[in-house]
């Protein structure tokens, strides 16, 4: 049982009779629309881990203020890419969701802080794309994933 809610969850205020159903098409066009959404999302986030990982000098220097730059990116960099690798493949989905929203909290008003200048557009980008997690924990990963193929997604 997920500690997140979901769609597929029983609105208490109507019994499962009354739920409306979906059809076939309309369900394989969520699914689709689900899977390009969690490629799109999913690669931004290994291309990203990548990046950073590839150009450690340049993000070094971004983080130069910071106290262990190293470690913060690597850390950033592994998260980024084994999150973005979950979302991609629709495997736990919502945990690895969830763990990047957990992330980016302090990235978004630390790091991006609009305040820096130069950060705010950064700021706003981050918070769309923390909506973004909040939207994948509530959907859930579709059909055509991983927690779909396992059964892990009730």
């Amino acid at each position: 049982m997920s500690f997140i809610p979901t769609l597929h969850d029983q609105s208490p205020h109507q019994p499962p009779h009354q739920q409306p159903q979906e059809s076939a098409l309309a369900q394989q066009t969520r699914d689709m629309q689900l899977l390009i959404g969690r490629v799109l999302i999913g690669g931004a986030f290994i291309v990203s881990g990548a990046e950073k990982l590839i150009n450690v000098d340049a993000y070094t220097a971004l983080l130069a203020q910071f106290t262990q730059a190293m470690l913060w990116i690597s850390l950033t960099a592994t998260i980024e890419l084994v999150a973005g690798l979950a979302i991609l493949s629709g495997f736990k989905l919502r945990i690895a969701s969830l763990a990047l929203f957990i992330w980016f909290l302090p990235v978004t008003f630390v790091i991006h802080n609009p305040s820096h200048a130069g950060q705010f557009l950064h700021f706003i980008k981050n918070l769309i794309i923390l909506g973004a997690f909040q939207l994948l924990m509530i959907i859930g990963p579709g059909r055509f994933s991983l927690d779909a193929f396992l059964g892990e997604d009730k």
